[in-house]
């Protein structure tokens, strides 16, 4: 099999679905034709890639945005040095971040949604500035 693959871990990712769900697909699928190894991962060819889509119902992949929110610093020297508190909305919320000394109070932060939590969307470069010009 010389053509390229589209690995499964990766469509899972753009699909939104778990992997369960696209190996149970891959079930009704032909190995060789439709899918293949390599090395130990599973990659789909092209045709089993549109095959995987009409028994999954997608038409067109397209990738979910993660938005971007600004919030200001309320605690910038928590004891845990990988967290910072921001208000949000009037709540007090915890945002994972890189280097916590980069922050300081009253400093806009830009976020973003990760998993059940925050994370910092942009990282600053230098102490108590992140560029935030672009996102109105």
């Amino acid at each position: 099999m010389a053509e390229t693959l589209t690995l499964e871990r990766d469509l899972a990712v753009t699909l939104g679905l778990p992997r369960k769900e696209l190996a149970h697909h891959r079930a009704s699928l032909s190995e060789g034709d439709d899918w293949g190894k390599r090395g130990s991962a599973i990659g789909y060819t092209d045709v089993g890639l549109e095959k995987l889509h009409a028994l999954v119902g997608v038409d067109e992949v397209i990738l979910p945005q993660k938005p971007l929110v600004i919030a200001k610093v309320t605690r910038a020297n928590i004891r845990n040095p990988r967290l910072i508190e921001v208000d949000y909305r009037g709540d007090k919320i915890l945002v994972r971040v890189k280097r916590q000394d980069l922050y300081v109070m009253g400093m806009s932060v830009v976020m973003r949604r990760d998993g059940p939590g925050w994370a910092e969307g942009r990282r600053p470069k230098r102490r108590g500035y992140v560029k935030t010009d672009d996102l109105g």
